[in-house]
């Protein structure tokens, strides 16, 4: 009986090996042998000598060339070693012995990630779940992959799988953080970033990304705290580093300016690291340092991304289809600029559409937005992937991008190049440093044309690179003084840029300016109760009573463009000048005075007062800035002649023009768009000919 049964079982094993098994194959004669040598190359694979563990594993091989385990195990030394190709060659020998082998598919699936195939990836973690259904190692790959392809919902379901199923393992509960974040649930996020910390103590990337919530959440100590902690583990971790220094200038916390800066200014020599470019346009007057941060940035943030294959929108439409990208149609001060400008536009030669990266909000501008384009499109669910070809379907000829390196930004999208003509333009104040963005727009003032070295963009000049909306609404009460709590007599100073725009020496000349005028003051936006101490306090050190400084609450757009009436004179920031603050404050009628720079972002201001009419609120020093502010607070006559000028400009000036720039917006459009539909012509009468010769 048991030579019967022994019989059984040997012929059971064949029938299995034939349908196929997650077992390795059978061995050959010398089994013994080669069971002791895997038993000696996977002793060495896990000491991490995987030059002798492939050469225990080649030793199998030279014996039994089907040998499952072996091909699997020989294939992950090459994946250790970074040679993934060479991997996949050996997983896909040890599948065509086993196919049920789920071990080899997720490893074949691991080094098509790093591979950036993430599609062939998710298609191997999905065998090797098929497999095995609760491999926590496979549902976590699997995760990574699906939020690598922006598909976050997938993402979340199968890291969540993976944390139940190992709930001890800090790198799927950060994963799942991060996929959260992705997903704009940022208190889950918090929690899973919370919990990878309480496994992982010193875990750079939950500390960092626990930070940058706590930033969104305007909880700046705590992300103080984790940017701090996360350099105290890894002092070159250059994101967090930027992050840094933006929450310590939006704190007005100058104790380590300098230190911050030179740190900043030493981690761009590593062309590996890459910190947030907003960071260098408040940090550094210096256009080729802002190029060179732009270029590591958006390299990092598209090194996943490939350009993908779409259809040319075709030339003979009678409309040339223009596309504006942005996270922020709504109550934003990007859309309290452009929202005219769609209403302008002619609708005989243009068509045009809003890709809405964003989360809608109630407000009256979001209304007013879905009213003035042709088409509204809600992408803020979709990944990149899915946008770009969404794009692309509706025969896009130009895609305008109003983000930028700022927050809510999609870069991907335009790196897969879903439109032939791709621009920069009022979201980023500088060069995206992006070989896949055409132009940007500006004026020759703000970018010479002697700066184009520093864009890697296209310079595409129009008399005035700002436009503004003349239609806003602006608030019917007549606000007082003393409901802002500034004084019934006396000059009033004011800067409603950002905290972070403040730097100490510009604040040295606005204490200068108070210690000058006599019963002046400095209102300003009350960012946040650091800024407000801290400011308070420099005041103080400075000589300068605290009461001095007057804080402005936020409020609504309209009442905020109401109460600037209140105000003498707009003291402007430098090197981060004010932008559409500026453009508000002038369509209001007050005088913005501002110092010319070297970069984009340091002219901006001079190149608003310039277009309204002003030019010579556009100072060239420190010094100028400072004696022409004290000259107008003393001098009233002045001052008055300054905006009766600025507000008789209302009907003229290129600033306040919006008409006029959309006429001149449309032409450079026209232009670019001509000169490709010319070439691509050319190409293709010189395919034809060569195709018949």
């Amino acid at each position: 009986m048991a030579g019967k049964k022994n019989r059984k079982q040997k012929l059971a094993a064949r029938s299995a090996n034939k349908k196929g098994s997650s077992q390795p194959t059978p061995r050959k004669a010398n089994s013994a042998h080669i069971a002791d040598l895997l038993k000696q190359a996977v002793a060495h694979h896990r000491q991490q000598n995987l030059a002798e563990a492939a050469n225990g594993y080649r030793a199998i091989l030279a014996s039994d060339p089907t040998h499952a385990d072996a091909l699997h195990l020989l294939g992950l030394t090459y994946g250790q070693k970074g040679r993934h190709q060479k991997a996949i060659e050996f997983y896909n020998l040890a599948l065509e012995q086993t196919p049920l082998f789920a071990a080899a598919h997720n490893n074949k699936g691991i080094s098509l990630n790093s591979l950036k195939e993430y599609q062939q990836a998710i298609e191997c973690f999905q065998q090797a779940l098929a497999i095995k259904p609760d491999d926590a190692g496979a549902h976590s790959n699997l995760g990574h992959s699906f939020s690598k392809l922006g598909k976050h919902p997938e993402a979340i379901k199968h890291l969540t799988i993976a944390t139940q199923l190992n709930p001890g393992h800090a790198d799927t509960i950060y994963n799942l953080g991060n996929a959260l974040k992705k997903a704009g649930q940022d208190d889950d996020a918090l929690a899973c970033f919370n919990k990878t910390l309480a496994l992982a103590a010193n875990h750079t990337g939950a500390l960092n990304n626990l930070g940058l919530i706590y930033k969104t959440k305007k909880a700046l100590a705590d992300a103080v705290r984790c940017f701090q902690q996360t350099l105290a583990v890894d002092p070159s971790h250059a994101n967090a580093l930027g992050q840094l220094s933006i929450c310590l200038r939006q704190m007005c916390e100058w104790s380590t300016f300098e230190q911050t800066k030179e740190a900043l200014r030493e981690t761009l020599l590593n062309e590996d690291s890459a910190f947030s470019p907003m960071a260098s346009l408040m940090w550094f007057d210096d256009p080729q340092t802002q190029l060179l941060c732009a270029r590591a940035a958006t390299k990092e943030t598209t090194a996943n991304i490939s350009q993908l294959t779409f259809p040319q929108p075709p030339t003979d439409n009678t409309k040339i289809k223009i596309a504006h990208l942005s996270s922020d149609f709504g109550e934003h001060p990007v859309a309290y600029l452009t929202a005219e400008l769609y209403e302008l536009h002619d609708r005989s030669q243009f068509e045009i559409s809003a890709i809405s990266y964003g989360p809608a909000d109630s407000g009256p501008m979001r209304q007013r937005l879905l009213n003035a384009f042709d088409h509204f499109y809600d992408a803020s669910s979709m990944n990149d992937a899915d946008v770009a070809a969404l794009i692309a379907s509706k025969g896009i000829h130009i895609l305008i991008d109003l983000n930028g390196h700022t927050l809510g930004a999609r870069p991907a999208v335009l790196a897969m190049r879903p439109a032939p003509i791709q621009i920069n333009y009022l979201g980023y104040i500088g060069s995206m440093g992006a070989d896949f963005i055409d132009y940007v727009i500006a004026d020759e003032f703000v970018v010479p044309l002697d700066q184009q070295t520093f864009f890697d963009e296209q310079l595409l000049h129009l008399p005035c690179y700002m436009v503004i909306d003349r239609l806003r609404k602006i608030a019917d009460t007549v606000a007082t003084r003393a409901e802002h709590d500034l004084p019934d007599e006396g000059f009033v100073f004011c800067s409603f840029n950002n905290s972070y725009k403040i730097t100490p020496e510009i604040f040295n000349c606005w204490m200068q300016c108070l210690d000058s005028v006599p019963n002046s003051v400095l209102w300003l936006v009350g960012d946040n109760e650091w800024a407000r101490d801290n400011l308070r306090n420099e005041a103080e050190s400075r000589g300068i009573a605290p009461t001095r400084l007057i804080f402005a609450e936020r409020t609504d757009y309209a009442s905020h463009l109401a109460r600037q009436r209140l105000a003498d004179l707009f003291l402007d920031t430098t090197p981060y000048n004010a932008g559409t603050t500026a453009a508000d404050a002038l369509w209001m009628g007050l005088p913005v005075l501002t110092i010319t720079g070297k970069s984009f972002v340091a002219r901006m201001g001079s190149g608003l007062v310039q277009a309204a009419g002003i030019p010579e609120l556009a100072t060239d020093s420190l010094e100028e800035y400072q004696s022409t502010a004290i000259k107008l607070a003393l001098s009233p006559t002045m001052l008055t002649e300054v905006k009766e000028r600025l507000v008789a400009n209302r009907t003229s000036a290129p600033l306040f023009d919006s008409k006029a720039f959309c006429k001149n917006f449309e032409q450079a459009l026209t232009t670019v768009w001509c000169q490709w539909r010319d070439t691509l012509e050319n190409e293709e009468n010189n395919n034809d000919s060569e195709s018949k010769n």
